[in-house]
Formats: structure tokens, sequence, C-alpha cells
């Protein structure tokens, strides 16, 4: 019964700590110079998200991708999608997207680590909330993975 207690417990947590991430996502700074059309399809996917429309803000990150396939925020962001759709293999592919274009994104590490929970590799998720733990210098990022880590590890 405990476990379940956890478990629950790491699932309002995630439910949380993505809406969290996604709203700092949305509400940083475009970093770099971005095609009007990505920038565009990028703030429609957010738009869509706010209003839980996750399978329409797939669709507009897709279209950013397309148009700029180094939009890291928008790879970052679909994954978050898809991870509220339980499509949990496909949020890990866009999270290790943003890992290869920019190792620095430390929001990725933690939102894969919510995706590998979800999915059930705890010894995964538990390594990504440890690695933001280690590069992140962000006081909320490394807080939610603080708590991740003590609602799995007892």
């Amino acid at each position: 019964m405990q476990r379940m207690q956890r478990v629950t417990g790491v699932g309002r947590w995630a439910l949380v700590a993505l809406m969290a991430l996604a709203v700092l996502t949305m509400m940083g700074v475009l970093a770099g110079c971005r095609s009007g059309e990505a920038v565009g399809a990028y703030n429609q996917g957010n738009k869509h998200f706010q209003a839980g429309n996750y399978t329409l803000a797939i669709v507009e990150y897709s279209r950013a991708i397309l148009s700029d396939p180094d939009f890291t925020k928008a790879y970052n962001n679909r994954g978050v999608a898809y991870t509220h759709r339980e499509q949990y293999d496909k949020a890990i592919k866009d999270f290790n997207a943003v890992l290869n274009l920019d190792p620095d994104y430390h929001a990725a590490y933690n939102n894969r680590g919510v995706a590998y929970y979800k999915q059930g590799e705890i010894e995964k998720a538990v390594a990504d909330f440890q690695k933001t733990l280690e590069l992140s210098e962000d006081a909320n990022l490394r807080q939610q993975a603080e708590e991740a880590l003590k609602e799995i590890e007892p």
C-alpha cells in the first residue's frame, strides 16, 4: 500500500512539474534567430498546451520543428505534451533530441526523468533526476528533482 502512495505522490508531482516547466519554457525568451513560421507555430503550440489541447499542441510544435530542426524549446515542449498524452517513448525521443542539440538544457533531463518514471524505468528516472541536480543551478528545477528523488527513493 505504501508503494501505491509513493507512486500517486510522484504522479501528482510529475503533473505539477510538467506544467511548471512548460509555463517557464513558454515565458522564456526564445534563444537565437528563429524563422517567423517556427516561432508562430511554437506560440500556437503553447496556446494549445495551456488550453489542455495536447494533440493540437503536438501538431504545432511539430510544425515549428519542421521549420527549424534545431528548435530545442519546441522539442522540449512537444516532449512534455507527449508525456501528458502518455506517449512516453515519443517524449523520451524528444528530450533526447533536446540534449543532443544542447547538453546544457537541464530541464530536459528532469522532463525525461518524469517520462522514464511514468514508463516504469525507475533506474533511468533516478539517473536523470540526479543529472539534473549535478548540472543545474536553477533552484526550481533542482527542487523538483530533489522532490522526485525523495518520492522514488524512500
